[in-house]
């Protein structure tokens, strides 16, 4: 299996060193390259090519950053994170493209699945997240 390529977008540079250090051990998917600016994602995504961009806290509108990619990388997965359940966020993010959505404290439980599952087109969402969709 090809080694799926990983973009990470967050605010908080200590998130990032958990995913990398969660994913270390995986042999199959790599940590290509980190952010926290939400307006270096459209240049990383063409220097790097990455198969899944999660994107968590950024400075500034996440559905926005989500829309760019989508026009201008439309292969690519996105896993939006969120800090608790809101419906309408959920809504308006899977509504603009996102493979996933998951809530950013039940991320590290199952992440690699998360990003197998996700790199495979299939949707990816929380259960709680789910449940109150529902």
């Amino acid at each position: 299996m090809p080694q799926i390529r990983l973009l990470l977008v967050d605010n908080n540079p200590y998130f990032a060193e958990r995913v990398q250090s969660l994913l270390d051990s995986e042999q199959e998917i790599r940590v290509v390259a980190h952010t926290t600016q939400s307006q270096d994602i459209l240049a990383l995504c063409a220097e790097n090519t990455p198969h899944i961009i999660i994107i968590g806290q950024v400075d500034n509108d996440s559905l926005t950053i989500i829309r760019a990619v989508r026009s201008h990388y439309p292969d690519i997965r996105i896993i939006a994170l969120a800090s608790k359940i809101d419906t309408q966020h959920a809504r308006l993010h899977l509504k603009a493209g996102v493979t996933g959505y998951l809530l950013k404290h039940d991320i590290f439980a199952s992440l690699s699945d998360s990003i197998f599952t996700a790199h495979q087109g299939k949707a990816v969402i929380s259960s709680d997240v789910t449940r109150a969709l529902l």
